[in-house]
């Protein structure tokens, strides 16, 4: 039986992979925005699966209090973790900022993923099972080649901001991995990415992202796979996946990473970044 934290769990590709572990059996943490919404996908996850064992964690993402709190929780909770599935995110939101005045894209789709991390870190065995998942985006090809990773208003572009997030999903795995490896530590940092699939983080395009998800999307069942891929198929570290064909559907391969996200020195001044904004 495997311990797994899924963040963004109460819906979408989070809910999906909540309910692929909770029917192999696993212990799944289900970190939701907030404690009813976690109860609710629990509730779900028990009556559909009798071997299901999902435990309900509320954080706001926005919050690296509330961050920091759940992960508290899951240290008191458990003295193992197997799997984190650092999932959950916002696409192209109006401007606004997180509780600690960071932009709220860079904030829930990176840093408070970093936060989380690395505050569990050290519940993880030394095996090549475990494993830390970041799920990232075709968008990241859109990032700029030196991203500012906290505009303020005046400078923010909604899809800009998104991309630059993708990006740093990325930049965190290679930076993360090569820590790791350094300090002679057997886990591994995977990325993936699901294609163009029907979730309702597309809510924000209105129509024209509803008319794509139910024209053009794969399902969030078949959006799921290169997640699970990653977090369970004997893969590289800092390696990257999603859909085979034109990396929108179909079976999981390797995917292609741009030169930004490859970079070192990028992902280390994204580290260092990180560690200032998150205090």
């Amino acid at each position: 039986m495997r311990h797994v934290v899924i963040t963004g769990a109460g819906g979408g590709l989070g809910y999906e992979c909540a309910k692929y572990f909770g029917e192999q059996g696993d212990t799944v943490y289900l970190l939701c925005r907030n404690q009813a919404k976690a109860q609710r996908a629990a509730d779900e996850i028990s009556a559909r699966y009798s071997q299901a064992q999902p435990i309900p964690l509320g954080a706001e993402l926005g919050d690296l209090e509330q961050v920091r709190a759940a992960a508290a929780a899951l240290r008191e909770n458990t003295a193992r973790l197997d799997i984190l599935i650092n999932n959950a995110g916002v696409m192209a939101v109006p401007f606004a900022q997180s509780a600690q005045g960071v932009e709220m894209q860079f904030a829930v789709n990176h840093l408070a993923h970093f936060v989380l991390t690395r505050e569990i870190l050290h519940l993880f065995p030394e095996q090549s099972t475990s494993r830390i998942v970041n799920v990232s985006s075709l968008a990241h090809h859109q990032a700029r080649a030196q991203p500012v990773w906290n505009p303020g208003r005046d400078a923010y572009g909604p899809w800009q901001a998104y991309a630059n997030s993708k990006l740093a999903n990325l930049l965190f795995s290679l930076g993360l991995s090569r820590e790791l490896q350094n300090n002679g530590r057997n886990l591994r940092v995977v990325t993936c990415h699901p294609g163009y699939t029907a979730t309702n983080i597309a809510s924000g395009l209105g129509a024209l992202g509803t008319l794509g998800n139910r024209l053009l999307a794969q399902s969030p069942r078949a959006g799921i796979d290169p997640i699970i891929h990653a977090a369970t198929a004997d893969v590289a570290s800092a390696s990257y996946w999603g859909p085979v064909y034109f990396e929108l559907r179909g079976p999981v391969a390797p995917a292609r990473q741009s030169a930004r996200a490859q970079s070192t020195a990028l992902a280390a001044r994204l580290w260092k970044e990180s560690l200032q904004l998150s205090g």
